[in-house]
């Protein structure tokens, strides 16, 4: 049995501090539908990034992990949040 845990950072473009009160609630529940075939350990959400901590199944990948998580929370957040088109 593995037990394989990723600390994992998000950052918008040019590292912009766009992440208010509404939109880091939004990044959470995000982050917690995405990661729900994961073990999701923490999440912090800052102004100017998210930290996610996973345990994850050895089956997967970083680079796999990465592309799953920030993908689909980018084209989430930019979705719900239109005027953050540039910076995601």
């Amino acid at each position: 049995m593995y037990d394989t845990k990723y600390h994992l950072v998000w950052i918008p473009k040019y590292r912009k501090k766009i992440f208010n009160r509404e939109i880091a609630e939004y990044i959470k529940g995000v982050f917690q539908e995405i990661a729900e075939g994961f073990e999701r350990d923490t999440m912090e959400v800052m102004r100017d990034h998210v930290h996610v901590f996973l345990c994850t199944p050895s089956r997967y990948s970083p680079a796999r992990i990465i592309q799953i998580m920030k993908s689909i929370s980018a084209k989430q957040v930019r979705r719900r949040f239109s005027y953050l088109q540039g910076v995601l």
